[in-house]
């Protein structure tokens, strides 16, 4: 031991906390409480001696070792069947330095924490909808008294169902442990929402056949149809544009796809496709007309009518040709031409 002369009443006090210091740097409590004696896999054990490994963790406080004594509590060969704490005196020889540390006998369950072992993964048809889940084992325990097991839930990341098991043993430990259901696999992954669109839809409008912003028509379509292969259920369906929009003459590419519970989809196409009114109208001619010489008379228009425009059609006069044969006898042909309001 280290002596300091300081005079006066506080000579005292830094005397005895210089003792105090050296005398625990004697041994180094953390290297004593790793040392492999302090650690069993078995369920009881005797408490072992801790003066022979205590010389790894000691460091003499003068030039020549003069060695230690040691006791402890509880005594070397008592019986455990759990974690123990053992309180640890060393003492050095000569110099009188103190040390004491308290560590732990580890037993059983403390020094390995039990395992719990799941079942290994499954590969399931994309089409199962049910399986077995076995529950799981346990190894390296030393309290199998009153366990129980637990299932804590399934977390889905489709195509992967993760089902997690929770073990408490007997001392209260826990453990946990995961098993994976695989649906399909990357070769051959799982389609889980078929689509089917309705076929091309052809309507034939009164609109002018000429596109145009301006012309639109309504058009209610049916919805596609769809099935779910996989464990989820389906949960929406879209369609752009929506059935019920105005679609202009040409064809319209229609766009659907439909999601599942789990975050699948399906797609499908269809056009619809709005033709524009290219019927003509329907030209009448009056009978043939016949008229005296000198007199005053003109050519009767004809009648037309159009399925789309109805009468809105205009009814012009191209030309005529006439043959005479005699004087006072002519045979005229007049030639008309019938144009309905979509210019047909």
């Amino acid at each position: 031991m280290k002596w300091l002369r300081v005079i006066g009443s506080m000579g005292v006090l830094a005397l005895v906390a210089a003792s105090e210091i050296k005398a625990q740097s004697i041994l180094d409590c953390s290297c004593l409480s790793t040392q492999a004696v302090l650690f069993t896999n078995a369920c009881s054990a005797f408490i072992p001696d801790l003066c022979g490994p205590a010389s790894n963790c000691y460091s003499s406080s003068i030039a020549a070792r003069p060695g230690f004594t040691c006791s402890q509590s509880p005594l070397p060969g008592t019986l455990v069947t759990g974690p123990t704490v053992i309180n640890f005196v060393l003492v050095e020889n000569i110099t009188g330095n103190t040390a004491f540390c308290a560590v732990t006998f580890n037993v059983g369950a403390s020094a390995n924490v039990f395992t719990a072992l799941c079942s290994p993964p499954q590969l399931l048809p994309c089409s199962a909808t049910s399986w077995v889940l076995s529950p799981p084992g346990w190894t390296n325990t030393c309290c199998t008294n009153g366990m129980t097991t637990n299932f804590v839930g399934v977390v889905t990341n489709w195509p992967i169902l993760t089902a997690t098991w929770m073990i408490v043993d007997g001392c209260g430990a826990a453990a946990r442990c995961s098993q994976t259901l695989l649906f399909g696999s990357a070769a051959n992954p799982c389609v889980c929402v078929g689509i089917t669109c309705p076929p091309d839809i052809v309507l034939q409008t009164c609109l002018s056949p000429f596109p145009s912003t301006a012309a639109f028509t309504n058009v209610i379509y049916p919805l596609p149809s769809v099935t779910n292969y996989c464990i989820g259920s389906v949960t929406n369906l879209f369609c752009n544009p929506p059935s019920g929009s105005a679609f202009p003459v040409g064809t319209n590419p229609i766009t659907c796809i439909a999601f599942d519970n789990l975050g699948n989809s399906g797609v499908c196409h269809f056009d619809i496709v709005v033709l524009g009114d290219t019927t003509p109208p329907v030209i009448s001619c009056p009978p043939n007309q016949t008229n005296q010489c000198s007199s005053v008379w003109k050519p009767i228009p004809p009648t037309a009518f159009d399925a789309c425009c109805g009468t809105n059609v205009t009814v012009t006069l191209m030309g005529a040709i006439t043959n005479t044969f005699a004087p006072c006898d002519d045979l005229i042909a007049f030639k008309w031409r019938a144009t309905d309001c979509n210019g047909n």
